[in-house]
């Protein structure tokens, strides 16, 4: 399943409102724009309708409405709509309609109505009654693979979903305390610690799966790395209750001792620790989404542009869905402007500006062969749209 398009409104009619009509999504997806105009804000409106789907979020409902539309599962590929308004601690109303058909409505009570697919032995569809928790949506709480296959899809993207906060410290100063027994049970990544998502990617999909590709990318992005595991560190030393202290490791070509996760680079560990995640999110679900904030902050411009690289050509080979946030100029020179969406914001309102909205504009500029940063400075998305 895809998301093709968003839109979002928080804190309707009040001093705080924040809104964006429509967010069109391709494959590879950029968002550019200025400081403080909403580019975190976005990634962080994806991840929390993720976090609705797959049940993540209820007692921390705000003001808030969702009107999402997905390309749905192949073969059929059938178009679903979802809409939801949140209110402080409820869900106000909700909706999904499928190729056009109602198969859910709910509202602030907790009633509503749910196509079941068999109520008998044979094949019956009917729309059937329901209560729910006030707090929790109902595509989350009626799941029945048996009774409503229809919901699967949109859990299974709302788990799909990995964000990463590429300008963040990344888990730098997380190590990890754990029984030497217990090192190879780790089943279960965690976002925020790359060295258990290491260990959970070695243990489930082992060294030629997991890590080999991961060193394969360090090395693309131009870190020349030979290995990657997970030890003790050398540089620091922590003791714990609960068992050794353990955090990544890497070998590196030009360097005769390992080099442990507190004395990596603040960019090198950043780059390792997002191919991690990346690496497990191929490997754990069939089309994972991935959300990148910031991405190539603080690296110097050859690796940044390697990993902008890296990051694109496994998306493009994957099929997966990847949308990045930047105001980098490195980073916008070498992702083509078809795959930009030039975020605008005027008060409390956002506008994207992108190919599909403004094409002839796109393609003068194209023509001039003017680097993209210049496309974003010289602000002519801006006046295309107005003329369109």
């Amino acid at each position: 399943m895809r998301l093709q398009s968003l839109a979002f409104c928080e804190a309707k009619n009040e001093p705080s409102q924040w809104d964006f009509e429509c967010l069109d999504l391709n494959d590879v997806n950029l968002i550019v724009g200025m400081n403080a105009s909403g580019k975190t804000r976005t990634l962080n409106v994806l991840h929390s309708l993720a976090a609705l789907l797959a049940g993540r979020r209820h007692s921390s409902l705000l003001s808030a409405r969702f009107i999402a539309k997905f390309a749905g599962p192949p073969p059929s590929r059938k178009p679903i709509e979802y809409s939801v308004v949140t209110e402080p601690s409820r869900v106000y109303s909700e909706r999904l309609v499928i190729a056009g058909k109602d198969v859910l409505t709910r509202s602030k009570s907790g009633r509503g109505s749910i196509r079941a697919e068999k109520l008998t032995q044979k094949l019956v569809r009917q729309m059937i009654p329901f209560k729910v928790p006030v707090n929790q949506v109902a595509v989350f709480a009626k799941r029945d693979s048996l009774q409503h296959p229809f919901l699967e899809p949109l859990y299974r993207w709302g788990e799909s979903v990995l964000y990463l906060r590429f300008g963040t410290p990344m888990g730098k100063a997380q190590f990890f305390a754990v029984e030497s027994s217990a090192l190879k049970k780790q089943q279960s990544p965690d976002v925020n610690n790359p060295t258990v998502t290491f260990l959970s990617g070695v243990n489930r999909f082992g060294v030629s799966k997991f890590v080999r590709p991961i060193i394969q990318d360090m090395n693309a992005v131009g870190f020349p790395v030979t290995d990657i595991n997970v030890k003790p560190p050398t540089t620091i030393r922590i003791q714990s209750s609960l068992g050794n202290v353990v955090s990544l490791s890497a070998d590196e070509s030009d360097l005769t001792c390992e080099t442990d996760q507190n004395s990596m680079s603040d960019g090198m560990f950043r780059t390792l620790a997002v191919l991690v995640h990346i690496q497990h999110a191929l490997l754990a679900n069939p089309n994972p989404v991935i959300l990148i904030d910031d991405i190539g902050e603080g690296l110097d411009y050859e690796r940044s542009n390697a990993l902008i690289k890296v990051t694109r050509k496994k998306a493009i080979a994957k099929k997966i869905q990847v949308v990045m946030t930047t105001n980098d100029r490195h980073v916008m020179n070498n992702v083509p402007l078809q795959e930009w969406h030039v975020l605008e914001r005027k008060g409390q309102s956002v506008t994207f500006h992108n190919y599909g909205n403004s094409k002839a504009v796109f393609d003068e500029f194209m023509f001039t062969g003017m680097s993209n940063f210049d496309f974003f400075h010289s602000g002519m998305f801006s006046e295309a749209r107005a003329e369109n």
